[in-house]
């Protein structure tokens, strides 16, 4: 996660364990993404009304809010998002893309 990257929430400080074949995640919605390339992109608004995107696997939200409004979610203004233009713009928080990578076989480029 680039330095220049903000977290908020209640989870933002936790130091997150090692991924177990029982993570909730790994049957999550997200789980469909294995073996997807993602970007790392700062979040921006797609249009007026929209604030946020979902991270596909804990639901933490990428937004460019300078102060979100708090609640049990973890917020970041940056994130993974698909590279694929096909794949319409699927976002992966920091946290699960660095914990559940390798599981799930998720690729970084280098390129936009």
């Amino acid at each position: 996660m680039p330095s220049s990257t903000r977290r908020w929430g209640a989870a933002a400080g936790c130091h997150h364990r090692l991924v177990d074949d029982d993570d909730w995640r790994l049957s999550s919605p997200g789980a469909d993404l294995a073996g997807h390339t993602f970007r790392w992109a700062e979040w921006v608004r797609r249009r007026d009304d929209w604030d946020h995107d979902h991270c596909e696997f804990c639901w933490a939200k990428m937004t460019d809010l300078s102060k979100p409004d708090t609640d049990d979610h973890e917020y970041f203004s940056g994130g993974w998002v698909t590279a694929a233009a096909s794949d319409g713009g699927r976002w992966v928080c920091p946290t699960c893309f660095r914990e559940l990578s390798e599981s799930l076989d998720l690729r970084a480029t280098a390129t936009g």
